[in-house]
C-alpha cells in the first residue's frame, strides 16, 4: 500500500525517535547510526574489595536514581551474595554496612537478607503505593530447581520468598530472566497516546535447538500491574529473539578479538547465543540491551559477549538496529571489560543523559590453565539524551520524510547536532506538497548542538494551525545528526 493512503499516525505529544522506520517513510542520502555508550573514564567504578567479594564475578543487577532519598542505589551479586551499595553522583560507590547478614562472625557488610542468587535484577514499583501490600514494592525472580520464584521486600535489603512458587516455568526456561515494567523508564515526556495498562515484563532465558545447535535464546512472558496479581500471574513465556546464520559468521571474528588461540579448527563450529535480554520502553516505543554471545568448541560458553540494540513495537515482534554492532562494546584487549560485557535490567536517564551500568569480564584463553583469573567489575556507559540511535547525512545534504502523522502541541522541537552544518524541516500535506509558511527555503536553518530546538519559519514557530491535521515532515541534513523529534505543547511546558 501507497503509504500517502495509509492512516495517519496519531503521535500526539509523543516523542519520535529513529530505532526503528515506524515514522520513517523514505529517506535520500541519509544512514542510520548506532551510537555506542561513552565509558566512564574510571572503570570500572565498583570491583571486588570485601572479604565476601573476593574470588567472585560482580554482577550488576539493578541500579536507579531515588529522588526520595537523593542518591543512586545499586543490587549487583557476588557469587550467590546480593550486595548493596549506594551513591551521591553514580560515580563514587559506598558499601554500607546494612548489619543483616552475618559474614565470618560479622554482620558489618552489605549482603541483603533473604535473597541470593541467581537473579537478575530488582523492579521497584512506587507507583503501587496505596494499591498492594508495602513489603511488595520491590520485586524480583529468583531461579530455583523448578522455575523463577517470586522475592518481595518492603525497602529492597529484607527479602522474603512468597510461599507459593514458581511462578514462571517451562521446559525450555533456564537461570537468566531480567525484569523491567512496561510503564516509560525515562522522567521527561509528555505523553499523548493512550498506552495500554501498564504489566511487568520479563525475558527469560530459553534453550531452544537452533539449526546444528541447542542455543540460549531470549523469551517474553507479561504480568497485569494489578493487586492482587502482582508478578505472580505470569503468561506462558514465547520465544522471541534467536540467533541467525548472520549472527555465526561474527562468531569468528568476535572470537579471534578475545582468543590468544582459536577455540576449534572449523569455522563451522563458532556459533553466537543470546543469553538475555534487558527490555524497556522508551520514547513510545520498546527497546533492548541484548546480550549477545560468542562460543565455539564443546559449548563451554567461554567465549566473549557484546550488549546490541533492538527495537519492538509489541513486545512480541523485535528487531536488530543497524547492522549489528555494539551499542556497549567490549573493551581493549586485556582490559577488565575486553571479554565479556551484559547490561542492568534497565537503563535511566540522568541530567539529559541515558546512564547504563553493566558488568566487564576479561577471559583467558578457552581451556589454557595458565591464563590469568578473570578480572570482573562494573562499569557505566552514557548517551546523550535519546542518543541511541541517529539519522545522519554528511558533505551531501540527504532528506528523510516522515509517514502521514498528526500531532497535538504548538511547536517542532528537535534534538540534533551539526556545529559544522545544517538542519532545516519543512513542513508537507499527506500527498508530500510543502505547504505555504513552513517550506523549507522559509525555515530558519538550525546550526548547533542542542537537545531541544524549536523549529522556525521566518521567526515563527507556531504550528498549532496544523493540529490534528494528516502532515508529513521532511528534514534536510547536511553534515548534521538528527537523534529525535517531538512536538511541545507551550502551554504545558
Amino acid at each position: 500500500m501507497d503509504d500517502r493512503q495509509e492512516r495517519p499516525r496519531d503521535i500526539g505529544l509523543e516523542k519520535q525517535t529513529f530505532v526503528d522506520n515506524y515514522i520513517v517513510a523514505s529517506t535520500a542520502g541519509v544512514s542510520r547510526l548506532v551510537h555506542p555508550g561513552q565509558k566512564h573514564p574510571d572503570n570500572p567504578l565498583l570491583s571486588a574489595e570485601r572479604e565476601w567479594e573476593t574470588g567472585f564475578a560482580l554482577e550488576v543487577l539493578t541500579a536507579f536514581y531515588d529522588e526520595e532519598i537523593k542518591l543512586f542505589r545499586m543490587w549487583y551479586a557476588a557469587g550467590e551474595r546480593v550486595c548493596y551499595a549506594t551513591s551521591p553522583d553514580g560515580f563514587r560507590w559506598e558499601r554500607p554496612d546494612l548489619g543483616l547478614v552475618e559474614f565470618r562472625g560479622s554482620k558489618a557488610n552489605n549482603i541483603v537478607q533473604g535473597l541470593v542468587g541467581p537473579t537478575n535484577g530488582i523492579v521497584y514499583s512506587p507507583e503501587m503505593v496505596g494499591s498492594e501490600f508495602p513489603e511488595r514494592y520491590y520485586k524480583s525472580l529468583r531461579y530455583e530447581a523448578e522455575g523463577w520464584a517470586v522475592y518481595y521486600s518492603g525497602d529492597g535489603l529484607t527479602w522474603t520468598r512468597r510461599e507459593v512458587n514458581p511462578v514462571l516455568k517451562g521446559t525450555l526456561v533456564r537461570g537468566v530472566c531480567t525484569t523491567a515494567k512496561s510503564s516509560e523508564c525515562f522522567a521527561k515526556g509528555v505523553f499523548y497516546k493512550q498506552l495500554p495498562p501498564p504489566k511487568y515484563l520479563a525475558f527469560p532465558q530459553l534453550q531452544v535447538r537452533v539449526g546444528r545447535f541447542e542455543r540460549f535464546c531470549v523469551g517474553f512472558s507479561g504480568c497485569p500491574m494489578t493487586f492482587p496479581d502482582t508478578f505472580t500471574a505470569w503468561t506462558e513465556p514465547s520465544l522471541i529473539l534467536a540467533p541467525d546464520p548472520l549472527d555465526d559468521e561474527l562468531a569468528g571474528e568476535r572470537l579471534a578479538d578475545v582468543m590468544e588461540m582459536p577455540l576449534v579448527s572449523s569455522p563451522a563450529e563458532y556459533r553466537s547465543e543470546f543469553s538475555g535480554l534487558a527490555g524497556f520502553r522508551y520514547a513510545g516505543a520498546f527497546a533492548g540491551f541484548l546480550w549477545v554471545l560468542y562460543v565455539g568448541g564443546d559449548g563451554s560458553q567461554d567465549g566473549s559477549a557484546e550488549v546490541q540494540l533492538v527495537s519492538s513495537r509489541d513486545l512480541v515482534h523485535w528487531q536488530r538496529t543497524g547492522d549489528r554492532e555494539a551499542i556497549i562494546p567490549r573493551g581493549t584487549k586485556g582490559g577488565w571489560d575486553a571479554g565479556r560485557v551484559h547490561t542492568s535490567n534497565y537503563p535511566f536517564e540522568v541530567n539529559n543523559e541515558i546512564w547504563a551500568y553493566y558488568t566487564g569480564k576479561r577471559v583467558g584463553p578457552a581451556g589454557d590453565a595458565h591464563a590469568a583469573p578473570q578480572h570482573t567489575g562494573i562499569g557505566l556507559a552514557r548517551w546523550r539524551a535519546d542518543g541511541f540511535v541517529s539519522l545522519e547525512a554528511r558533505d551531501a545534504e540527504g532528506t528523510m520524510t516522515t509517514k502521514t502523522l498528526r500531532f497535538e502541541g504548538t511547536d517542532l522541537a528537535i534534538n540534533a547536532q551539526c556545529q559544522e552544518g545544517t538542519l532545516a524541516v519543512e513542513v508537507l500535506d499527506r500527498e508530500a506538497n510543502p505547504l505555504v509558511g513552513f517550506c523549507r527555503d522559509e525555515c530558519d536553518a538550525f546550526s548547533g548542538d542542542d537537545l531541544s530546538h524549536i523549529v522556525s519559519w521566518r521567526g515563527k514557530s507556531d504550528l498549532s494551525a496544523l493540529r490534528g491535521e494528516p502532515i508529513r515532515l521532511r528534514f534536510h541534513l547536511k553534515r548534521a545528526k538528527l537523534y529525535s523529534f517531538v512536538f511541545a505543547d507551550r502551554s504545558v511546558a
